[in-house]
């Protein structure tokens, strides 16, 4: 039996992949265990990443999620990403009455998932859920992971409320450089998920790289993998820049790959602070679904407001490089590394981001039960739920 003093926080991102979100809950699993007087435990399946990176962790339980769902016990704190709420009362068993959820928008498509996943589009009310998702992000029951998480959500729910950010965290240590060793090439890196949000930022990399060619000696390494692995491959082969393709990397290997091999780094989101921690200079890029124009402007990293970490570069935001300045930047000024350092210093470092997440659990109203009702009733109205009910019996759990 748990001591009812003691804070009870559930990490529920139930997944077999590698990625920046998986990343954001593992490491904030470990760190607050660390902490005296609070129980952590991670919701994953059987086979599932989170629990092969923490089985080592004696101060974390991992809560098997089998069939589709996870039982959890009364005045469990529960923190999810935001786009689960429209499948919470599958995924949880228990009385919701006396739990309190956090929600997490760690993704700008997250509303939009909620609304349209899985054929929800063609049953949702969306005036009526609006309203109440609003009121949801009004009583501080979700949290943003930057300003484009929020911007996206205001401009979706009509919000007028000022955002609680809650940002990327990653463990900062005291890195000492070794330098960069000079050479006639530049080695500029991709990490991260190659997939539909991502794949248009990596063709307007190549896409750079190939207009410089005859300026720079440029080797490009895209690191990880994805859907659409495939069709990168073909666009890369197709534009005859000089690129390596070493899959995704984790833990040593990728701390190891970047130090030896990388000058430069551009990203989106958590991989944007993999470079910066090992003050290896980083970019930020936007993303689309679409090609991006030929004319866009990019940031270091260090130059972003409100942890935002990329944008849709349709959005009005605040650019002021163009690639070449970029490359002209890193030639002429040594100490954007440590720059790019010290943002994630400053902003992002695990212990910042542990605490202030302990203390939103501790303050932390109950969810209104029936405004949560309401709001699955909303998304789950009789013959969708007849309907998701059959899909998730056939899917792979």
């Amino acid at each position: 039996m748990k001591n009812k003093d003691m804070l009870s926080i559930t990490f529920l991102y139930p997944s077999r992949r590698v990625g920046g979100a998986q990343l954001l809950f593992i490491r904030l699993a470990i760190e607050i265990s660390k902490y005296d007087n609070i129980s952590v435990s991670v919701v994953d399946f059987k086979d599932g990443y989170l629990k092969s990176q923490l089985r080592n962790y004696t101060r974390i339980n991992i809560l098997p999620y089998k069939n589709g769902f996870v039982e959890l016990e009364n005045g469990e704190v529960v923190v999810t990403p935001l786009s689960n709420l429209a499948d919470l009362e599958y995924m949880i068993k228990g009385d919701f009455s006396k739990m309190k959820i956090l929600l997490w928008s760690i993704h700008p498509y997250a509303l939009d998932f909620i609304f349209s996943a899985n054929a929800r589009k063609c049953f949702v009310n969306k005036d009526k859920l609006k309203k109440k998702i609003k009121i949801l992000s009004e009583s501080e029951t979700i949290v943003y992971m930057d300003e484009t998480n929020y911007l996206v959500a205001k401009n979706f729910l009509s919000l007028e409320n000022t955002p609680k950010y809650l940002q990327i965290p990653l463990e900062v240590n005291d890195f000492k450089s070794k330098g960069r060793i000079e050479t006639d090439i530049l080695n500029i890196a991709w990490l991260g998920r190659i997939c539909d949000d991502k794949f248009y930022s990596i063709v307007k990399i190549i896409d750079e790289i190939k207009l410089l060619e005859h300026q720079y000696n440029i080797v490009f390494h895209v690191i990880g993998t994805g859907e659409k692995s495939n069709e990168l491959e073909l666009y890369l082969k197709k534009s005859e820049i000089n690129y390596v393709l070493p899959g995704t990397l984790i833990n040593n290997d990728l701390s190891m790959y970047l130090i030896e091999n990388i000058d430069l780094g551009i990203a989106l989101g958590t991989s944007c602070l993999e470079f910066a921690i090992r003050k290896i200079p980083v970019v930020i890029i936007d993303y689309s679904e679409v090609r991006f124009p030929n004319e866009v402007k990019y940031n270091w990293l260090f130059e972003t407001q409100y942890y935002t970490l990329g944008r849709h570069v349709s959005s009005t935001s605040n650019r002021n490089h163009i690639f070449l300045e970029l490359l002209s930047d890193l030639k002429n000024d040594r100490m954007i590394g440590e720059k790019c350092y010290q943002y994630v210093l400053d902003n992002h470092d695990i212990k910042i981001v542990a605490l202030k997440l302990i203390d939103k659990c501790k303050n932390l109203k109950s969810i209104d039960f029936q405004l949560f009702k309401d709001i699955q009733n909303l998304l789950n109205p009789y013959l969708y739920k007849i309907l998701y009910f059959i899909y998730r019996r056939v899917r792979r759990f």
